[in-house]
């Protein structure tokens, strides 16, 4: 349900940036990196101070399971679980400052708050997902 409504919808990732659709280059940088994910990198700087860890809990938020666990919820209608799991990525993308992608997640969250969904957050869940890709695709194309 969700790959459709992304293939058929302005939420594709490639519509994001340049470096995902090929004519990017290799090696930016993680102040690149956060310009192109709509991130402030300014204001993570004051709290993670060294590129090298902010790139290591950049390259963890990327791995994590939590997105794709938040779609099975999602898709099982298990909206209490879907809630747990926006509330903690809304934690962990507010703490790295990801704005663009916080912002969408933060609206499931307060969509599905109690176990109740209260609208359709179908597109939203489909615009996390295509944030979520983007986000993989620039974090690794950062330099080590």
């Amino acid at each position: 349900r969700i790959n459709a409504i992304i293939r058929g919808n302005w939420f594709s990732v490639s519509s994001f940036c340049k470096h995902c659709r090929g004519m990017g280059r290799m090696g930016m940088n993680v102040r690149e990196c956060y310009i192109e994910i709509s991130g402030d990198y300014e204001a993570v700087k004051e709290r993670i101070t060294s590129d090298e860890k902010l790139l290591r809990y950049l390259k963890k938020y990327a791995a994590t399971n939590l997105v794709d666990r938040m779609f099975d919820a999602f898709d099982s209608e298990d909206y209490k679980q879907v809630f747990e799991l926006s509330h903690e990525l809304k934690g962990m993308s507010a703490n790295l400052e990801l704005k663009r992608i916080n912002s969408t997640i933060t609206e499931i969250c307060d969509s599905v708050r109690g176990g109740l969904k209260t609208i359709d957050i179908t597109e939203l869940m489909a615009k996390v997902k295509a944030e979520h890709e983007h986000l993989i695709k620039i974090v690794n194309l950062i330099e080590e």
